[in-house]
């Protein structure tokens, strides 16, 4: 999952770069309040093709990757959905662990 992950994020970078980058941050500010890691990308992913229509309004086959791209993203976190809709998804924890 993790190089499928960066192929893609690579290959917006090359065309979409300013709605990338935004992705990014929506991710990092997602994971820095939330914790879930799961919980940014899936936001994330969301927001991708709105970004990409609101920064670019690029050719429908760009739009249509960027759709494409969020929709395998989220399909793919359906388990993590799953333990976030029970409480049950592990969150970042920085500093000690605790046994």
């Amino acid at each position: 999952m993790k190089g499928e992950t960066l192929s893609w994020i690579g290959a917006f970078l090359r065309l979409v770069p300013l709605a990338t980058i935004a992705m990014l941050v929506v991710f990092a500010v997602v994971v820095a309040r939330s914790r879930y890691i799961s919980l940014g990308s899936i936001i994330a992913a969301g927001t991708f093709p709105l970004a990409v229509w609101l920064i670019f309004q690029p050719p429908l086959a760009v739009e249509a990757a960027a759709v494409v791209a969020a929709i395998f993203v989220i399909y793919r976190h359906r388990a993590n959905i799953q333990r976030l809709h029970e409480g049950t998804e592990h969150f970042l924890s920085f500093g000690a662990r605790h046994s």
